[in-house]
């Protein structure tokens, strides 16, 4: 089947979402396009919720053992290439709304390599995008160097000097009336792909990562196969932050895990 958008949606456990999603689409996205939700499972509950959401909705369910963002996504995407032909994927979590959206086409035609993010906003005024802003080798090595030797006195630098960097970039966007800018890696809450990208490599994202930081890992194939990142202004949502997480005590030994695992595959 023929859709020019694909709309790749992975769930745990909080379904109460779905539905200002789902109408943020309906008013915001003025062509075609198909819902394909992943449900990693949490519950009997979280599950009958979404059969019942699916009536309306008209989704597409696929169920599958949560294994993390990496491995739900990468099922999503390669049931999205096996049952449709399409132009371009969102891959979005639910906790979030669309307030902008613009023709893709418009960007694509211009960009052709490229992979696409919006202006994320948290609930608080808090700017999400662009992940990391640039490739600085010394930012990589900083993180690593805070896992390596658990230091969260670096790690929390190493945060900070980011949100710094991000702001540099924001405000040279606006400065310079950028409705486009290049960047290397943008947040993993919306990202737009070409079809053309999902077709370079079998996964997009490492299986082996559970949570976080899957960003970088994306950033570094993307740069490995030729592809650029971009934030638009012409792209615009607010991100509740509630969805697919949930609580953890040991947090950091997660990031720590994840963060090795990608310093390992393109660092070492």
């Amino acid at each position: 089947m023929k859709i020019k958008l694909i709309i790749l949606v992975l769930v745990y456990r909080n379904t109460k979402d779905l539905i200002p999603f789902f109408e943020s689409l309906r008013s915001k996205i003025l062509y075609p396009y198909k819902i394909i939700v992943v449900e990693s499972f949490y519950n009997d509950e979280v599950h009958n919720k979404l059969l019942e959401l699916q009536i309306f909705h008209k989704f597409d369910l696929i169920k599958t053992e949560n294994k993390g963002y990496g491995s739900g996504n990468n099922i999503g995407i390669s049931y999205a290439l096996k049952n449709y032909e399409f132009d371009y994927l969102i891959l979005s979590n639910s906790d979030l709304i669309i307030k902008n959206f613009f023709n893709l086409d418009d960007h694509f035609i211009a960009y052709p390599n490229s992979i696409l993010g919006p202006i994320i906003t948290t609930k608080k005024g808090k700017n999400q995008n662009p992940f990391i802003p640039f490739r600085f080798k010394f930012l990589i090595n900083a993180y690593h160097l805070s896992f390596y030797n658990s230091d969260k006195f670096l790690y929390t630098f190493t945060i900070m000097f980011n949100k710094l960097l991000r702001l540099i970039f924001l405000i040279k966007m606006f400065l310079l009336n950028k409705k486009t800018l290049k960047t290397y890696s943008i947040h993993g809450s919306f990202i737009v792909f070409p079809k053309s990208f999902l077709h370079l490599q079998s996964e997009i994202f490492n299986s082996k990562v559970f949570l976080y930081f899957e960003e970088l890992h994306l950033a570094e194939l993307a740069r490995f196969k030729n592809y650029k990142f971009f934030v638009s202004r012409r792209l615009n949502v607010i991100h509740f932050e509630d969805g697919s997480t949930f609580n953890q005590k040991n947090t950091f030994t997660i990031q720590k895990n994840s963060f090795q695992t990608f310093y390992s595959e393109w660092f070492e």
